[in-house]
């Protein structure tokens, strides 16, 4: 998920949901900043949860990731 120009005063209902797919405090706190989350929704967090965030006029949040595809033994 990503935010970008004006998040901050809609993002505090959805806190909690983002921190479920592995988001960390702080979530999101500038005016006219960005967000950028890769993220999972499970009991263990993979290594490739990631979130980023840059302040105004710092541009845009950009992440990157490989995220591998596993059948979990399933065939």
């Amino acid at each position: 998920m990503a935010i970008q120009d004006e998040g901050s005063k809609y993002v505090a209902p959805a806190i909690e949901a983002l921190k479920r797919v592995g988001a960390t405090d702080p979530i999101l706190t500038g005016y006219r900043g960005s967000f950028a989350l890769i993220g999972y929704s499970g009991v263990v967090k993979p290594s490739w949860v990631e979130q980023g965030q840059a302040n105004r006029k710092e541009g845009p949040t950009e992440l990157s990731k490989t995220i591998p595809l596993s059948l979990g033994g399933k065939k």
